[in-house]
């Protein structure tokens, strides 16, 4: 027998109002700024030192998450690939279409985001980033654009802020964003392919220990490889294991051991944080 999905209470309907306004937030802010006012207005007797805020968040995002997959709605934990630091994002599982989650663009303008995934996607040197200037030109240059360039910054701007790029501001680039990776994760596989031993050619990496795309880590020495990991994923798992041997079978290439583990004996791809 299934087990019974827990009604919503209060407390879970004003978790779910929260995150379909912001779409994503740093698992420590959401905690300690905004879950812990919930959950205290909730539950106004609680004993607060014995409450433990991170085990009931997960608690009731697991039974948000009951109640709305049907609906082709789920709040996810994800890890930034640049700063390591954990988020929950309310997503659209019905992704399949960049068009049906970016509603508020016209059709120029999705033309345009896709443009530019194009370009940080297809870059063969897995830099997986494209620079501010030609990301601005390939707005500001095409024949359906009448934005200018000051329009041009301001929508990639917006963009940023509304969660689908990342702007470092030490390189000056672009990239997927956390959201962008999450929710856009089947459209960026059915349209690039995934890299793996019956594709080597695929453009889309997945992390060898987390399944989630990868952008930014560390791959394996043998150039014909593909394996790539986070970089904090990489040292997880083969601190697990017993070899350094590649996991992939028919590479057999050796990575560091665990008590080598530094950046002169890593190889890595993606644009590093700012």
């Amino acid at each position: 027998m299934s087990e019974e999905v827990v009604a919503l209470t209060d407390l879970h309907k004003a978790v779910v109002q929260y995150m379909m306004s912001v779409r994503f937030i740093s698992t420590e802010i959401f905690i300690e700024q905004v879950f812990k006012r919930l959950y205290l207005l909730d539950q106004p007797d609680a004993n607060t030192d014995m409450v433990d805020y991170q085990e009931e968040a997960e608690k009731c995002i697991t039974a948000i998450n009951e109640n709305i997959h049907e609906l082709n709605f789920e709040i996810r934990k994800f890890k930034n690939q640049h700063t390591n630091r954990n988020y929950y994002l309310f997503v659209n599982t019905l992704s399949d279409k960049i068009s049906r989650l970016l509603t508020k663009y016209g059709p120029n303008e999705i033309k345009y985001i896709n443009d530019i995934i194009d370009m940080i996607m297809e870059d063969e040197d897995e830099t997986y980033a494209i620079r501010a200037p030609t990301a601005q030109n390939i707005i500001y240059q095409s024949p359906s654009s009448s934005k200018t360039m000051k329009e041009v910054k301001s929508f990639l701007g917006e963009l940023v802020d509304n969660g689908w790029f990342e702007h470092n501001t030490t390189t000056d680039t672009y990239s997927l964003s956390v959201r962008s990776l999450v929710e856009l994760k089947p459209n960026l596989l059915e349209r690039y392919g995934e890299k793996n031993a019956e594709n080597i050619n695929g453009l889309v990496s997945l992390c060898k220990r987390c399944s989630n795309i990868a952008i930014s880590g560390i791959k394996c020495k043998n150039n014909s490889c593909f394996i790539r990991f986070h970089s904090t994923c990489g040292k997880e798992y083969f601190q697990s294991q017993n070899s350094t041997t590649c996991p992939n079978e028919n590479c057999m290439s050796n990575w560091p051991n665990r008590d080598d583990w530094n950046e002169n004996n890593l190889i890595r791809f993606g644009i590093e944080p700012s």
